[in-house]
C-alpha cells in the first residue's frame, strides 16, 4: 500500500500553474499578434 506522496501533488500544482501561465502568455501573444499584424494591412487596404 503506497500513500500519495507530496511530491506528486507539488508537481501537479506546478504543472497546472505553468499551463495556466503558458495559456495566458499564448493568448496575450496571439492577441498582440492579431492586433499588430492583422490590422494594419486591413486598414491600409480599406483606405486604398
Amino acid at each position: 500500500m503506497r500513500k500519495p506522496s507530496r511530491n506528486t501533488a507539488i508537481q501537479e500544482r506546478a504543472f497546472s500553474s505553468r499551463r495556466a501561465a503558458s495559456l495566458l502568455l499564448m493568448s496575450r501573444y496571439t492577441r498582440s499578434d492579431f492586433i499588430g499584424k492583422s490590422r494594419p494591412p486591413c486598414t491600409a487596404k480599406s483606405k486604398r
